[in-house]
């Protein structure tokens, strides 16, 4: 069995592309002090880049050369890390990090093939609980801490909190592999959350939109924020400071949105009725057209 001190006492790989993971591999890294070696792609590469600890290498089997153990995010879209887990296997320890609460069976599916590592960490109960019923006769599956999380509401303690606007959390539906079935993309999600806010209460408020790290198309929602004045595109960096500046938030199925519960945010799902329901267990996150 793979231990949480097996991995800290191991030279240790990270090979990242999508922010969820990468943000989960850095927190738990930094918590307990431990440098790595780095092969990224997409936006976790500007997470890694800004620190001595962790040094970038150029190619995959330069980490492997260098490490004991590579942790890998599981991003669904880019193949990256799947990919590089394939690569992988057999030749080092290898340590899949489940940063989400859905999709698990597309996280580790290569042509078609399921491709497993030889120990999942997850960071709640929520994610043990559906990582033992969903990834079945697996036998390695680690518990820690969410550091991540940890280091979200630690930041938010020294911000000042306001109700400035509502905040939607935007997701690259569109982009998802099984998309089809979800009878609904972002675009047409915001839509009908439009039309359904203008009929209620917080008809007036401003709308703040905050892209998704893996969105590739920064304009997509020019045309809104063009025709309708109160609603603006989010350039802060930092997602702390957007949900502690919310009055509430709003979104799909994000990572953001449990980010945000435990900054002690109202959350509400904007999934339309006629999408497919939300995955994540949090019983928290409310429908906001049942609210309205």
């Amino acid at each position: 069995m793979i231990t949480e001190k097996k991995i800290l006492n191991s030279k240790i790989g990270i090979v990242a592309h999508d922010s969820g993971g990468a943000n989960y591999i850095k927190s738990f890294l930094n918590v307990n002090n431990v440098s790595a070696y780095c092969f990224l792609d997409g936006p976790a590469t500007s997470i890694f880049n800004n620190s001595s600890k962790y040094k970038i290498c150029n190619s995959l089997d330069q980490v492997i050369s260098k490490t004991d153990v590579i942790m890998f995010g599981t991003g669904i879209d880019s193949g990256f890390e799947i990919q590089a887990l394939a690569y992988s296997k057999n030749k080092i320890l290898t340590v899949s990090v489940l940063d989400h609460w859905t999709n698990y069976f597309d996280r580790f599916k290569l042509n078609n093939k399921y491709l497993l590592p030889d120990s999942i960490m997850v960071f709640d109960k929520y994610a043990y609980i559906l990582a033992n019923e969903q990834i079945k006769n697996f036998n390695n599956l680690l518990l820690v801490d969410n550091y991540y999380i940890k280091d979200q509401i630690r930041k938010s303690k020294n911000l000042t909190r306001s109700k400035d606007y509502i905040l939607y959390i935007d997701e690259p539906i569109k982009l998802h592999p099984n998309s089809s079935t979800y009878n609904y993309d972002e675009l047409k999600g915001f839509e009908n959350f439009l039309k359904k806010i203008k009929k209620s209460k917080y008809k007036n408020d401003k709308i703040l939109i905050r892209l998704h790290p893996s969105e590739t198309n920064l304009n997509k929602y020019n045309l809104m924020t063009k025709i309708e004045k109160k609603i603006s595109v989010s350039t802060q960096k930092s997602l702390t400071n957007d949900i502690s500046n919310s009055k509430f938030v709003v979104g799909y199925e994000s990572m953001a949105m449990v980010v945000a519960l435990e900054l002690r945010k109202q959350v509400y799902s904007i999934i339309p009725n006629f999408g497919i329901k939300s995955k994540l267990p949090h019983k928290e996150i409310k429908s906001f057209f049942d609210e309205i």
